[in-house]
């Protein structure tokens, strides 16, 4: 299961633009883990958003149905790793991109605990919501795991 657009370098400044995935009717997923990956043309640090400055606004997971649990909002590459496993900086290669990845695992003893059921009958579904100007990343996509129950 992914989110169906990958291409999160959009601007979501004026209005936020929404990416998401949900499961059909009948099925129930469990969302074990989301997977970031930043990529850019500028060095990149803890305070900064991939190789931008730090946002404004955030990038905001979230469960959704007709409640929104919002799961974390990130603002920054140190948000990343606050909220996130395995974060790891890449160096630019002579004709590449610095890149930023992390892993936020949701089940797991030593992670959060267990995974995030979402349920196709109830419209359940699993948001990234872009609420800044991202343009300026080279690239920004999200992938989420799991599986179907």
């Amino acid at each position: 299961m992914h989110i169906h657009d990958t291409a999160l370098n959009v601007d979501g400044s004026t209005a936020s633009v929404i990416f998401h995935a949900n499961p059909p009717k009948g099925v129930i997923w469990d969302i074990t883990r989301i997977i970031f990956l930043i990529e850019d043309n500028a060095a990149m640090d803890t305070s900064k958003f991939g190789g931008i400055a730090a946002i404004t606004n955030g990038i905001i997971v979230r469960k959704k149905n007709d409640i929104c649990q919002n799961i974390f909002n990130i603002k920054s590459n140190g948000d990343f790793a606050l909220r996130s496993y395995d974060v790891e900086y890449d160096s630019k290669a002579p004709a590449g991109l610095y890149g930023i990845r992390c892993r936020c695992t949701f089940s797991g003893e030593e992670k959060r605990g267990t995974s995030m059921r979402l349920y196709g009958d109830i419209g359940d579904q699993i948001e990234v919501r872009v609420q800044d100007d991202l343009t300026d990343l080279s690239n920004f996509k999200v992938v989420i795991q799991g599986h179907q129950i």
